[in-house]
């Protein structure tokens, strides 16, 4: 798609609000997928579509380009946390993505669903409060009522664990698509 020279020529909205519509709901997943509440993901969206509309970018893959976006402002947003582990995420589910045929979001979100809803409880729990709440492993272990060491280990088992499921399950699906 071509894109405007500025906002004021002809056909500039039409472009702009055609841009907007190819991409939004793929940006807003990969927020929420990087941990931002719905809320922090409607204005994060918003941001990244606006920076980008602004700046002329070179031709070529946009949905890239926005995640770039999207993801730096999510991370400047958390800078409050532990700036190294909200880094981590971001890289481990861009990885995720790129193993996926043409960042196709929808089987990773499905794999990451079906994955997460077989962990136990207080994994779903330990993950909550680690990434969507940014606290740390003191406040978790006080939450769940472990030890902080078990904190550690509990989530580096359940991201292992959840990287395996999801690798499994989007084998599965893609399989079925063929």
């Amino acid at each position: 798609m071509a894109r405007p020279e500025s906002p004021t020529e002809p056909g500039a909205a039409a472009d702009a609000e055609a841009f907007v519509r190819e991409h939004q709901a793929g940006i807003w997943r990969y927020l929420r997928l990087l941990g931002a509440s719905a809320e922090d993901a409607d204005d994060l969206l918003q941001e990244t579509l606006l920076r980008y509309l602004r700046r002329r970018f070179a031709p070529g893959n946009a949905t890239a380009v926005l995640r770039t976006i999207a993801r730096g402002l999510w991370v400047d947003r958390h800078r409050w946390l532990r700036r190294r582990r909200v880094v981590r995420w971001a890289d481990e589910v861009d990885s995720a993505l790129a193993a996926t045929p043409d960042g196709d979001e929808g089987i990773w979100l499905e794999a990451l669903g079906r994955c997460r809803a077989r962990l136990t409880d207080r994994a779903q729990r330990a993950l909550d409060l680690a990434y969507r709440d940014g606290r740390g492993r003191q406040e978790i272990a006080s939450e769940l009522g472990i030890a902080a060491n078990t904190v550690r280990n509990l989530l580096a088992a359940t991201r292992d664990a959840l990287r395996q499921c999801i690798e499994k399950r989007i084998g599965e699906l893609e399989g079925d698509e063929r």
